[in-house]
């Protein structure tokens, strides 16, 4: 596993790596771009021999688990629901969660249709919090597919936040149990209005749905004001 400055979890692992694009929030991937780095960096270029084509690194799943009480990140580095990853090997990834109960583990995607066909099939272990990402106010269809997949937290992860985004209209908004919002980073990050974030965060607190805001655009303001909250997990 590998330290982290994701604000919201504690450690990333993955077994899984690389992606393609599929919407408008995959312009700049911060993914992409390390992946590439790393493939250059004589102490990683052996896992990241591939760049960013999606690749299984069956060596990881013997990674041990240090402590307990962890947040971790599923596939940091990718999207584990890619079309291109072999089921088996997110079966894999799914029995070594379930082998390892005393941390909490967290897989997000933008590829929900293959994520709730999985989990119709597979049943989600206890500490597996299942998410979605979205980036515009058009990419909340995926809430659709994601709202009936049984998971003891699911949540949205709205990063890059590209425009105003209301949620509290959406008909499944009573399945989701936390919202994380940013804004994107990079040279070439697109600008999020400080607005845009304050309004979101509102409707979570009427909604009381926890909310999770991890920074501004830069040059905007820091943000001292914005909630940084955690859900509490019920069983599904």
């Amino acid at each position: 596993m590998s330290k982290t400055k994701i604000e919201w979890c504690d450690e990333t692992w993955n077994p899984i790596t690389g992606c393609t694009p599929i919407s408008d929030g995959c312009k700049n991937c911060y993914a992409a771009k390390m992946a590439n780095r790393l493939k250059n960096n004589p102490k990683t270029q052996k896992k990241y021999r591939n760049g960013f084509e999606v690749t299984f690194h069956r060596n990881e799943l013997n990674r041990e688990f240090k402590g307990k009480g962890k947040r971790i990140f599923v596939c940091s580095m990718g999207d584990i629901f890619h079309a291109d990853v072999n089921p088996l090997w997110i079966d894999y990834i799914i029995e070594k969660i379930r082998m390892t109960p005393q941390h909490t583990f967290l897989m997000l995607t933008k590829r929900t249709c293959i994520m709730s066909r999985y989990f119709e099939i597979i049943k989600a272990p206890k500490n597996l919090w299942l998410g979605v990402t979205i980036e515009n106010q058009a990419s909340t269809i995926r809430l659709t597919e994601f709202a009936d997949i049984p998971a003891p937290v699911k949540f949205i992860s709205i990063e890059p936040m590209l425009e105003p985004i209301t949620i509290k209209d959406h008909k499944t908004i009573s399945a989701i149990d936390w919202v994380i919002c940013g804004a994107e980073t990079g040279p070439k990050a697109r600008q999020m209005k400080p607005h845009w974030a304050y309004s979101l965060q509102e409707e979570c607190k009427n909604l009381k749905i926890p909310f999770f805001f991890k920074k501004f655009s830069k040059g905007e303001t820091k943000g001292e004001d914005m909630n940084r909250e955690f859900p509490k997990q019920k069983d599904k």
